[in-house]
């Protein structure tokens, strides 16, 4: 453990053993106390006494905690204990006046925890009922027989970890950000207790997931939904700030934008009905369908939206698509049976966190809007817009076979598609099909990498840019060019990793107005500009939004990103006109950019990295320097 003097700058080390997870220290700070989550049990704590810098105790529990998992530990006011979680379902509290008297394990679950201001009790929280646990003896208090006390049926309560007492009295709030976005105030006094608000703090708070976006035409607004919270921000592009917002339904998943710029229509996953948003008042308008819909596209003529859903039949999930006529917001009754479209179910969980929603991915039109092509689970559909039919459905090779992207040729007359095998190492083959009706085939095929579901084509259509998020070595994250008149890979170009965090694996792949440069996102938080003449890495910048879903590069110079994280959740402006050496980003190289420069000098990757070589050092120095003054 290092002891900074903040006066000073002088660094003290105490080693500990094992490895510290979280420390806590007590009010008149004589103590630090390091809380040890070892593999395997046991929980252990190493009291540091901060007169001496020296070990004044080890506590060890005498007994294996119920998940080994030790997190958010909270000090008694007087500094006689200190608790923290056990597992999800435990608390533990340690003694530190007496190193020998055994820890106390109350199974009582919750999420939120935290201590009141007298020192009598612990609070947990778990939605509507919360406990006091007695710091004493960790029993709960009982009220009316119950070891828990309840909010009224018409308080909205969902239980967080964000919790805050206050140190004055025995009052507590938690801010719940998953579901709902209100601060709850609860009373503690003793047998008194009871939650006494549950208070809206508006669609803006933090960690709500935004993970989509679409953008209008004109490139004026764009719509960005947040998935837990169930809300659609109107960003103004031109002015980088939120017009407002707008309620949509449970997981919004897909969302597109009317060729007219006048409304923007949502797909929400858990309350089967897409949502209507009115872009000049906001206004909503809910229509009902059937199941859940994920992937939703707009015809060049802005008559009909197509969505594809999924629905349960006993035999296994099938495949629908149906069309939204909209003008009268009326659901056609005749609805195909196609691929079901699973890859928008996927895009959340697991190792699909952040897979791009920056193109239509699943749902994609012909340039000439008579067909319409359904990336589903284990066969792909192609389908006719004109008769409303499906034309084909090719069946798909390996154990768990994904369509996960198209894209047409300029003539329409052939189709790329990639193909995934989650069971092959989530290898994916890239295959070149005939656009024939009923006669649709595939011809050919070739592997291009893992997770290679990001597509952008040249104009031309005789080269096709493959973004690869490979889970494994660096060689699988990377962009695979893929030669269309010959049908083979030319080249592989790896995405750099600055920071050594192994996390550069792209969200999206964009050409360029001029295709001189393929943009490219990876979830590290950098942006990586590949020169498309030779295939190679020409830029790398860091955009400071990371475990991105989509962007949009707009040919006047700026970038659009989604970042569903908790470091930056929401839509990330970015400007594609770079100055080296501007560290801080505020358009001019001057003294603050080489004092937070020298400030870094020999760590690793970072915005004071300059060249983006995995360490600050005098490369990026002299590169600063050179750049003095105002930005172009």
């Amino acid at each position: 453990m290092n002891f900074v003097d903040l006066a000073t700058g002088d660094v003290q080390s105490v080693a500990v053993d094992p490895w510290g997870m979280f420390l806590t220290a007590t009010p008149d700070g004589s103590k630090v106390v390091v809380v040890h989550n070892p593999s395997p049990d046991p929980v252990s704590l190493t009291v540091i006494d901060t007169a001496t810098m020296a070990i004044d105790g080890i506590i060890t529990a005498p007994y294996q905690s119920l998940y080994n998992n030790a997190v958010r530990p909270i000090m008694r006011p007087d500094g006689s204990r200190v608790a923290f979680w056990s597992g999800p379902t435990a608390v533990m509290i340690f003694d530190l006046t007496d190193y020998n008297a055994p820890p106390i394990q109350s199974y009582t679950y919750g999420d939120g925890f935290i201590g009141t201001a007298d020192g009598q009790y612990l609070f947990i929280n778990r939605s509507k009922c919360s406990s006091l646990l007695d710091w004493e003896t960790g029993q709960p208090l009982m009220f009316d027989g119950a070891p828990e006390f309840c909010a009224p049926d018409d308080m909205d309560i969902i239980s967080c970890n964000l919790t805050a007492s206050s140190p004055v009295e025995n009052r507590v709030a938690m801010l719940s950000v998953f579901d709902l976005e209100n601060l709850v105030v609860f009373n503690l006094d003793g047998l008194d207790a009871h939650a006494e608000a549950s208070v809206p703090t508006g669609p803006d708070v933090e960690a709500d997931r935004c993970l989509n976006m679409a953008v209008t035409s004109d490139d004026s607004l764009a719509v960005g939904i947040h998935t837990i919270t169930g809300n659609a921000a109107i960003f103004d592009l031109n002015d980088k700030a939120v017009l407002g917002w707008a309620p949509v339904g449970d997981d919004p998943r897909g969302v597109v934008i009317t060729p007219d710029n006048t409304r923007a229509l949502v797909t929400n996953v858990d309350s089967s009905t897409i949502t209507v948003i009115d872009l000049a008042t906001f206004q909503t308008t809910d229509v009902d369908v059937e199941g859940c819909s994920g992937p939703i596209v707009i015809d060049a003529a802005g008559q009909w939206a197509y969505f594809a859903y999924v629905v349960d039949l006993g035999q296994g999930d099938e495949g629908r698509l149906a069309r939204l006529n909209l003008t009268t917001l009326q659901v056609d009754p005749l609805v195909l049976e196609t691929a079901p479209a699973y890859s928008f179910f996927y895009r959340t969980i697991g190792l699909f966190l952040d897979m791009t929603w920056a193109k239509p991915y699943d749902l994609v039109l012909s340039g000439d809007g008579s067909t319409l092509c359904v990336c589903g689970a284990g066969a792909f559909s192609i389908v006719d817009l004109v008769d409303w039919a499906e034309d084909a459905r090719l069946p798909l090779s390996g154990s768990i076979p994904q369509a996960l992207a198209a894209v047409f040729s300029p003539d329409d007359s052939q189709i790329y598609l990639a193909h995934m095998d989650v069971y092959a190492g989530d290898a994916t083959d890239l295959h070149l099909v005939t656009n024939n009706g009923e006669n649709s085939e595939i011809v050919e095929s070739i592997p291009v990498g893992a997770k290679g579901f990001m597509l952008e084509m040249n104009a031309a259509g005789t080269k096709l840019y493959v973004g690869c998020r490979g889970m494994g070595p660096a060689e699988s994250k990377k962009v695979a060019v893929v030669d269309l008149v010959n049908f083979l890979v030319e080249a592989d170009i790896p995405m750099p990793d600055p920071d050594n965090t192994t996390f550069q694996r792209p969200i999206g792949v964009q050409l360029s107005a001029d295709e001189s440069t393929l943009y490219t996102v990876t979830s590290d938080g950098y942006l990586h500009l590949i020169d498309t003449a030779l295939n190679e890495v020409a830029q790398t910048h860091y955009i400071d939004a990371y475990s991105g879903c989509t962007f949009e590069f707009r040919d006047d110079g700026r970038g659009f990103i989604v970042s569903p994280h908790a470091h930056v959740d929401g839509i990330t402006a970015v400007d594609l006109e770079f100055c080296p050496g501007d560290v801080d980003g505020n358009g001019v190289v001057n003294t603050a950019d080489l004092l937070a420069l020298l400030a870094a000098w020999g760590s690793a990757g970072g915005p004071a990295d300059v060249n983006f070589d995995g360490i600050v050092n005098t490369a990026d120095l002299l590169i600063l320097l050179g750049n003095w003054g105002a930005c172009d």
